[in-house]
């Protein structure tokens, strides 16, 4: 119940704005239980906790382009970190430009043989032409 709302275009700005905050928290969460479970990977070596950072990690890259998507932006740029701790593969996807329902269908990211101590950081971001 929305209170104090006084037309039917403030009603559709606070619900963008709570779809908005949603979006944001659920980023958050996922972002939270991915760097737990690689930290659980790193400290007990099990494969079983690198599986559950990759999938909390996909989680989190799907999210990320199902937002764009739905901005109306239809390409996306995968960009490595680029500093000493990135390995090869991340290296060799940084700069790639892909349509956002192409990257849905296949995420490539996060790279399950990533080789950084610090696990696969590549990350999405909306693609704009001028």
């Amino acid at each position: 119940i929305f209170v104090g709302i006084k037309s039917e275009s403030n009603v559709k700005d606070n619900v963008e704005i709570s779809t908005e905050r949603m979006n944001l928290y659920y980023k958050y969460i996922y972002s939270m239980r991915a760097d737990y479970f690689f930290l659980m990977y790193k400290i007990f070596k099990k494969e079983k906790f690198k599986d559950l950072y990759l999938y909390w990690r996909k989680r989190l890259v799907i999210t990320e382009a199902n937002n764009i998507k739905k901005s109306g932006i239809k390409k996306i740029q995968i960009i490595a970190i680029g500093d000493r701790l990135t390995c090869d593969i991340c290296q060799s996807t940084d700069n790639i430009i892909m349509d956002v329902n192409d990257f849905l269908k296949n995420p490539i990211i996060p790279h399950k043989n990533c080789k950084s101590d610090l696990g696969c950081r590549c990350e999405i971001v909306a693609y704009l032409e001028f």
